[in-house]
């Protein structure tokens, strides 16, 4: 995964380093080779030694010289173009690897609590509980450790635990306990240990089962056959309500099952009834996994070598219908005087237990890929603004060579790309409120298609409305609404065709049948014309893990539900099969009309005013002050909260009170921007802070003015998105010094 990141962030680099590494900007670069290819030619013309060359000759020089300049600039586009594919490839990749991870940790949240055994799982940190299933909450309330569960016998529970991290082994013990009502009761005790990437144990997994009732009736069938034969009938329904499977067999000295019994229960564990085992006396050994069949009769063996009392296996058996399930059997030895042995045992089926522990394990593996993945993308955000700031830098420095400046716009587009990408990595993994700002939905509508269909046989057709409306939405978010729309319109299209995408403004007036306010909405549709839905399963397109593909999630349709509710909008679907599918959406307008600008035209305003620059990352420092600078800006900067606070506290006695402050909201090990807010309005309650983070899903970016910001903007930013909210701060205070 890193790795994939580091291809990423090495070709923009690459990129950068080959624009800006012979002097400070792109300009320089194309101007010096143009000034080298006009000196060589001037110089074939100009050189006396060539009076005696013939003209053609001389055109020939030239002609050679200009083609190979149009050669060498022909590679620096498919450098471009190479590193925007392998940029979109390797973060798609990863977005799709954790997007299948999700859906695991309700699924075994359920598994567990559906037991009706006591589980837990303790940190062999502390010993204390982690984790607990409804059983366990039940049966042990107000019992938080290792040592409060096993407090009747916790000097024996002791020993166990020690054997445990001794050997490495799992431990099943079996103790007996007296109930309320001096009621015995025996429990069969096991004990788990999950181990860590270092091989040490970090988990440890305790569950409790029941075995009174197995106890009761292995002590029947240990009764004499004629006994058994004559309380048949009052034997089967106890053995009938038993949830595992009880045997008895008789095995001469050579180990051959001479004769045995199955309980009816038999025949839910395997599938077979108990008849299928009376005609082959060695059934049993048929249906048992054939690569742990070596080793389970190797135990049984050498118990029967050494005489022991008693054994226990786990192994895997083959049930009828084809599926792997899991057994767990205990059995008791009876050194008969003929020389005979008979074995009495349970067969417990363990498959969902079994399951419980691997999910476990998943979902601990989950928990910490989450944590890793939002690191990255905080990460991974952190670079892409060093990127753009200095693509944004490049760009106003090479504005008279048309060339650099495609190239560069280029560059940029790639990097928001990866923006919006990063964007929604962080809004499945970890949700959080839209960060909602005016948004030109035609534009987002043009590039999400345009960009998804390239190379395909499916062809967008745009039909968008004059004098638009801008929506209130956070554009990260609303590209994955759009892009998950036209990647299913897309798929449910394999022959081609025409995808119909239409863009329009809609008052609502409370009349029509829709879950909206009164109001004005700017509205899309995405019209395919593929196999379409059935009507059975439209009620249900939306909910999570629902899919009628063989290789999907079922998470794309219910992400996008679920954004477009907090966006306080609808999406509604129309389909008939064989005609296509439309998908409508209605998302809150903005009041004023729309401005449509081109972001990569638009100029930037000189401003004036003091601005301190916290952020803990060097590069982001760097090439923020430059930015901030090109602006006409005067720039501090401040690695952490507290040299923030102090410099900010310098200033005012100075007389020189910063205008802005730009304050990042994650500093591992140090002040972050919301606890250096509080302390700089303490000492100064006029004081004007922007947030801004990597972490864009933070309730604080979606409500800054709720924690005393003036502004936010999210990482990665553009020197554009940083001029627009300095301009309405200093404008502001501008407006209050008046």
């Amino acid at each position: 995964m890193q790795t994939r990141f580091g291809n990423f962030t090495l070709g923009i680099l690459l990129l950068l380093g080959f624009v800006l590494i012979n002097g400070t900007s792109a300009n320089d670069v194309f101007q010096e080779m143009q000034r080298k290819s006009h000196a060589a030619v001037d110089s074939v013309t100009t050189d006396s030694s060539l009076d005696m060359i013939p003209a053609p000759q001389k055109l020939k020089a030239k002609i050679d010289h200009i083609q190979n300049v149009i050669a060498l600039q022909k590679k620096y586009d498919l450098i471009i173009d190479v590193i925007i594919v392998l940029t979109l490839f390797n973060i798609l990749a990863i977005y799709f690897y954790f997007r299948t991870k999700r859906r695991d940790a309700n699924f075994l949240r359920d598994i567990i609590n559906a037991l009706n055994y006591p589980l837990f799982v303790y940190s062999m940190e502390n010993k204390k509980i982690k984790l607990a299933n409804f059983s366990a909450e039940k049966d042990f309330y107000g019992r938080n450790t290792y040592s409060q569960i096993h407090q009747e016998h916790l000097a024996e529970a002791e020993k166990w635990l020690a054997k445990l991290v001794e050997t490495h082994k799992p431990i099943i013990r079996e103790i007996v306990q007296f109930g309320k009502h001096g009621n015995v009761k025996h429990y069969q005790i096991h004990l788990h240990p999950l181990f860590n990437r270092k091989g040490t144990i970090e988990y440890l997994v305790e569950y409790w089962v029941d075995v009174t009732i197995q106890k009761q009736a292995v002590e029947r069938v240990m009764r004499s056959k004629e006994a058994l034969k004559q309380s048949k009938e009052e034997f089967e329904k106890v053995i009938n309500s038993i949830p595992d499977a009880l045997y008895s067999a008789l095995i001469n000295k050579s180990g051959k099952i001479i004769d045995s019994y199955y309980s009816p229960v038999v025949e839910k564990i395997t599938g077979y009834p108990p008849s299928f085992f009376d005609g082959d006396k060695n059934a049993w050994a048929n249906i048992v996994h054939p690569e742990d069949l070596p080793k389970l009769r190797k135990r049984n063996a050498q118990a029967i070598i050494e005489r022991q009392e008693e054994t226990r296996n786990e192994y895997r058996i083959i049930h009828k219908n084809g599926e792997i399930r899991y057994i767990r059997s205990s059995v008791t030895f009876n050194y008969l005087e003929n020389g005979l042995i008979r074995a009495d045992g349970i067969l417990m089926d363990v498959t969902e237990m079994k399951k419980a522990e691997i999910e476990l394990m998943k979902v601990q593996k989950l928990e910490s890929i989450g944590v890793l993945a939002g690191g990255i993308a905080h990460d991974f955000n952190n670079i892409l603004t060093a990127i753009l700031g200095n693509i944004s830098l490049a760009r106003l420095m090479g504005k008279e060579n048309s060339k650099v400046e495609a190239r560069l716009n280029e560059a940029e587009k790639a990097c928001l790309r990866a923006k919006d990408l990063t964007q929604q990595l962080l809004t499945f993994s970890k949700g959080g409120a839209p960060v909602k700002k005016a948004t030109s939905l035609g534009n987002l509508l043009k590039e999400a298609a345009t960009f998804l269909l390239r190379g395909s046989n499916v062809k967008p057709q745009f039909d968008f409305s004059d004098s638009l409306w801008l929506a209130e939405a956070d554009e990260g978010q609303l590209s994955q609404v759009i892009n998950n729309l036209v990647i299913n319109a897309k798929q449910a299209m394999p022959a081609g065709g025409i995808l119909h995408i239409r863009a329009y403004n809609y008052y609502h007036d409370g009349h029509a049948d829709l879950p909206l306010e009164k109001g004005r909405y700017v509205c899309f549709s995405v019209q395919d014309a593929g196999v379409g839905i059935e009507e059975k399963f439209l009620a249900r397109i939306f909910d999570p893990y629902f899919t009628t593909k063989k290789t999907g999630s079922g998470l794309g349709l219910a992400v996008t539900y679920s954004i477009i509710k907090k966006h306080k909008g609808h999406i509604a679907v129309r389909s008939k099969l064989g005609e296509g599918t439309t998908f409508t959406v209605y998302l809150p307008a903005l009041e004023k009309a729309a401005v449509v600008n081109d972001k990569q035209e638009k100029s930037v305003e000189t401003l004036q005013g003091r601005v301190l620059l916290m952020d803990d990352e060097e590069l982001i420092l760097e090439v923020g002050s430059e930015m901030l600078a090109s602006l006409g800006l005067s720039v501090t900067t401040a690695k952490d909260g507290e040299e923030a606070i102090r410099l900010y506290r310098q200033g005012l006695e100075k007389k020189t009170r910063f205008d802005v402050v730009v304050l990042d909201l994650t500093v591992p090990g140090g002040k972050g921007g919301q606890e250096t807010l509080k302390e700089l309005k303490q000492i100064d309650p006029r004081v004007k802070a922007i947030v801004s983070s990597g972490y864009s899903t933070d309730p604080i970016m979606a409500e800054f003015d709720k924690y005393g910001f003036a502004a936010c903007v999210s990482k990665p930013y553009r020197i554009e998105e940083m001029a627009d909210a300095l301009r309405k701060i200093l404008n502001h205070n501008s407006i209050e010094n008046n």
